[in-house]
């Protein structure tokens, strides 16, 4: 049809969406390897001062859809699809790394009054404490939209603060964690977003 243009195969992200979804996988893996030790990570003081907050599970399990939306916004920017997908992918074949060679884990409290925490806490192993990869995610998208000078920027980082704080209130982490999923987004962000600019939309 006159005036519709088909975008190249090529050029769509379709191949690194897929190797970002395949690369959950290995992270998820990582938190049932049967008969590893598993040291804990040590509580600050600001990690004892923070009391659990049963509530904040909500932002802490909001992650997955915050990581739906941002790959529906990211997706007709073909370019800035697929740096973003490859940074899920780094993030989590690092982390991965990481969780397999070293177990951490953070001790959590006996109980808690919300039915979804204690639901989170049965399925989800307390393994894979550092680097947080929640706090990653959140810090590597936030720096995404801010690279792109995308509209939702503040609102994107106002989401991913919340994502970050409820990893310390829900005791899913201690604040080494969070700093070392801070760090790990940096060097990612650094690596694949460097020349990324609101130009590179093909």
């Amino acid at each position: 049809m006159v005036g519709l243009q088909q975008q190249p195969t090529s050029s769509r992200p379709s191949a690194d969406f897929a190797l970002a979804l395949c690369s959950f996988v290995g992270y998820f893996a990582a938190s049932h390897v049967p008969d590893q030790p598993a040291y804990v990570v040590p509580a600050t003081v600001l990690d004892r001062a923070i009391p659990l907050i049963p509530t904040s599970v909500w932002p802490y399990l909001s992650l997955y859809p915050f990581l739906g939306l941002n790959a529906v916004y990211f997706w007709p920017k073909p370019k800035q699809a697929r740096r973003v997908f490859q940074a899920i992918t780094l993030l989590n074949s690092l982390g991965s790394i990481v969780f397999c060679s070293v177990r951490t884990t953070v001790p959590r409290p006996q109980s808690t009054t919300s039915r979804l925490l204690a639901w989170l806490w049965q399925v989800d192993p307390p393994y894979n404490a550092f680097p947080s990869l929640h706090t990653a995610y959140a810090v590597v998208l936030a720096a995404a939209h801010w690279r792109v000078h995308s509209p939702w920027r503040w609102l994107v980082s106002a989401w991913a603060l919340a994502i970050i704080i409820s990893t310390l209130t829900t005791k899913q982490h201690h604040f080494w964690d969070v700093i070392g999923g801070i760090g790990l987004a940096r060097l990612v962000a650094g690596k694949l977003f460097a020349d990324l600019s609101p130009a590179h939309q093909l």
